[in-house]
């Protein structure tokens, strides 16, 4: 079973990549490589991300489990994804997708405000790869306030698409 996280974990990802390009972090190159594929067909760009098991030690510490932060200012995407992998588990297979989730320009079907970065390339993911993604286990948080099942978030899309290309 496939565990994804959308969030807007860092400032770092926003650096490296700039606000129109989320970035990919995954357990599975194979699961990676599928959504990337969908993404490229979708106009849904994503970007993968390495988790370099050579900054672990970042987030070691001295009196706790771990840190949340690294002392260094560097590879702050990267970092942020180790985090989060200690809490999913060596066996599951794993999505983070480090997200800005809005438009600060308009653009074609996209116009300025809240953007739902990567909802198409995973509907596409869960509907022609549906053994990946069990659709009662798929949720998509938008910009961290709204939380709806993947159909009601690809409806929206559709609806809004409807309305731009009306218009």
């Amino acid at each position: 079973r496939l565990l994804v996280d959308m969030a807007t974990l860092t400032g770092a990802a926003r650096v490296a990549l700039g606000p129109e390009l989320p970035a990919l972090f995954g357990s599975r190159t194979e699961t990676v490589e599928a959504l990337l594929r969908h993404a490229r067909a979708h106009a849904d760009p994503l970007w993968p991300m390495p988790l370099w098991d050579g900054y672990e030690e970042e987030i070691a510490s001295r009196v706790a489990d771990m840190n949340n932060v690294s002392a260094s200012t560097f590879a702050g995407a990267v970092i942020g994804g180790l985090f989060l992998r200690r809490f999913v588990g060596a066996a599951r297979d794993w999505l983070h997708v480090d997200l800005y989730a809005w438009n600060g320009k308009d653009r074609p079907g996209r116009s300025i405000g809240g953007e739902p970065q990567a909802v198409r390339a995973l509907y596409a993911l869960r509907r022609l790869e549906p053994w990946k993604v069990p659709t009662s286990e798929l949720y998509v948080m938008l910009r961290a306030t709204l939380v709806l099942p993947v159909e009601e978030a690809i409806e929206l899309l559709e609806h809004y698409r409807a309305g731009v290309e009306a218009a």
